[in-house]
């Protein structure tokens, strides 16, 4: 069975979902002992360690149970007191519109000598791709020759 667990740390709370609670409890403990510093644990040890961990949901397949806490996480990732940072998992057509965004605030920060040397590499590149076309256009048509001629 595949949990859908939820951490709290007073008012502080985190969502999650594993196949074995007591390994993922394991885990947990080992990165808050460990120094590991995700907002998580940071606010665990911040109330001197103290935390619950309790099961809210039960599913028979990984992807309900993904799912299910991809909705807990995605209705909560406004409320400043929730401590996951994303989503756990995202769909292509997210994936992608994330990219876009992420590729529109690198471009703006570029300057604009930076973005003449990009331009620049994409027509040199563009030219290779080009030239590289032709070579094996005549190429194959030498071959074609050289099979009809045996």
């Amino acid at each position: 069975m595949f949990k859908v667990y939820k951490i709290e740390t007073y008012e502080f709370f985190y969502f999650g979902f594993t196949y074995n609670i007591k390994e993922r409890e394991n885990c947990h403990n080992s990165r808050l002992n460990g120094g590991c510093n995700y907002k998580l644990y940071q606010k665990i040890r911040d109330h001197n360690g103290f935390y619950i961990m309790n099961v809210l949901f039960e599913y028979q397949t990984k992807e309900e149970a993904l799912k299910k806490e991809n909705e807990l996480i995605s209705e909560n990732l406004s409320n400043p007191l929730c401590l996951n940072c994303r989503r756990s998992f995202r769909t292509l057509e997210d994936r992608r519109l994330q990219n876009l965004k992420d590729v529109r605030k690198y471009r703006d920060k570029l300057t604009e000598e930076q973005k003449k040397e990009i331009n620049q590499k994409r027509k040199i590149t563009y030219k290779k791709k080009k030239f590289k076309k032709k070579i094996n256009f005549f190429q194959n048509l030498i071959n074609e020759k050289e099979n009809l001629n045996n």
